[in-house]
């Protein structure tokens, strides 16, 4: 394998690192500076769009379902200060982390699908995502 060909290997893995906002750095870096060519370039605008689709399901997500929490939650403890209770704010917590199972499973799903992705890219094999590729393709 070319020196060149571990590069783009590299960068392309970089991409897809779902901690610390690596992710975004390499993309950046693959997109201004050019670096990595068509096959770098390619899983920077993939990853990228990947990271938009999962940002806007994570804040629908987010909104479906801490969003009756907190309106439970803020209606018991500045609504109904009468009311207000170590049973009911109980409730309300177990609630609230019964809630956060979907998210979190979700962002759990999302780390180690891009981890996944991340060591595809760096091994150099080439993979499309569905939908995502045909986007990619029309944009680069």
């Amino acid at each position: 394998m070319a020196e060149n060909d571990k590069d783009a290997n590299l960068l392309a893995g970089l991409c897809y690192i779902p901690l610390m906002l690596i992710n975004v750095i390499a993309i950046l870096y693959v997109l201004l500076a050019k670096k990595g060519g068509k096959f770098a370039k390619f899983h920077a605008l993939q990853s990228l769009f990947s990271l938009v689709v999962v940002f806007i399901i994570s804040a629908l997500l987010n909104l479906v379902f801490f969003m009756p929490f907190f309106n439970s939650f803020f209606g018991l403890y500045f609504g109904f200060p009468e009311s207000f209770n170590q049973e009911s704010f109980m409730g309300v917590w177990m609630q609230m982390f019964s809630m956060m199972l979907i998210p979190l499973a979700f962002s759990a799903l999302f780390i180690i699908v891009f981890t996944i992705l991340a060591i595809l890219a760096f091994t150099g094999k080439k993979f499309r995502i569905p939908i995502i590729a045909g986007l990619v393709e029309k944009v680069a």
